[in-house]
């Protein structure tokens, strides 16, 4: 999984990328996370890509609407909290 940036989100969107999405935190102090999965990740829960996510975000916990392109529904919301 690679994080990206939002321009980088967004022309990839633009060109019909599938493999993309966005984790959305309803916690404003805390910014969009933009992200690629590879193909082998696409069976990916939303938990799975937080977990995956927190890894490099540490303070990844509360509520977020797990967005991933490629799936349906193609919005998850989700509870996260790190032990």
């Amino acid at each position: 999984m690679k994080e990206l940036n939002q321009i980088e989100y967004e022309n990839l969107r633009e060109s019909g990328a599938r493999l993309i999405g966005r984790v959305i935190p309803y916690d404003s102090t805390m910014g969009v996370i933009y992200y690629m999965v590879s193909p082998d990740q696409q069976n990916f829960c939303a938990t799975e890509i937080l977990d995956t996510l927190s890894l490099a975000n540490k303070s990844l916990y509360g509520q977020f609407d797990v967005i991933r392109h490629w799936t349906t529904p193609e919005v998850t919301t989700i509870n996260y909290n790190e032990p």
